[in-house]
């Protein structure tokens, strides 16, 4: 037998660029953009579409997560700790029947493509109706009611206090625009 060497033109030349398709057939079957994963030979703006394009579908993702494994888990659980009196069964009077399963799912999320475009169409968004501060604090993954608004609730009263020892307007501590024209 004679050994023979490996011929160096395999894999062929176009090898590169047949991976490369065969890459963006397989994140377009899952929904996700080609751009996320090799931004060489993308545009700010077309990189930017393809990833909110991409957290369209983990979105979508987590949603099923939610609805179809989360939640029923959830109920089962809930449900055990009813019957085992882990947890109080609900006073009826007060909780309708199912009331013990209310919940909201908030999925974690992604950091900001652009922070200071994103937070000011937030902001606007709030501003004008279009959202809430529910919702967009959901968008980043935290509960308004539960985290953010205490929060908040704390450091303004922090900052009350501090701006009156300091004798200044408190929501300079608090990182909030002062009133136009003064106090």
């Amino acid at each position: 037998e004679e050994i023979q060497a490996i011929d160096p033109r395999t894999p062929v030349a176009d090898f590169g660029e047949f991976m490369k398709v065969m890459l963006r057939f397989c994140m377009f079957t899952l929904g996700m953009s080609y751009e996320i994963y090799d931004i060489t030979e993308a545009s700010w703006a077309g990189a930017r579409a393809g990833l909110l394009q991409t957290y369209k579908t983990f979105r979508r993702w987590q949603g099923f997560l939610g609805t179809n494994f989360y939640e029923r888990v959830y109920r089962w659980k809930t449900a055990q700790f009813i019957k085992y009196g882990d947890v109080a069964e609900p006073d009826r009077n007060l909780v309708p029947v199912g009331g013990e399963y209310a919940h909201d799912w908030i999925p974690p999320s992604w950091d900001y493509v652009d922070p200071r475009q994103e937070i000011a169409a937030a902001a606007q968004a709030v501003e004008k109706g279009q959202s809430s501060l529910t919702r967009e604090c959901a968008n980043k993954g935290v509960d308004y009611l539960e985290q953010v608004l205490p929060e908040r609730l704390r450091e303004i009263a922090a900052a009350q206090a501090g701006a009156k020892k300091l004798g200044i307007d408190w929501r300079e501590l608090a990182g909030m625009p002062l009133p136009k024209g003064g106090v």
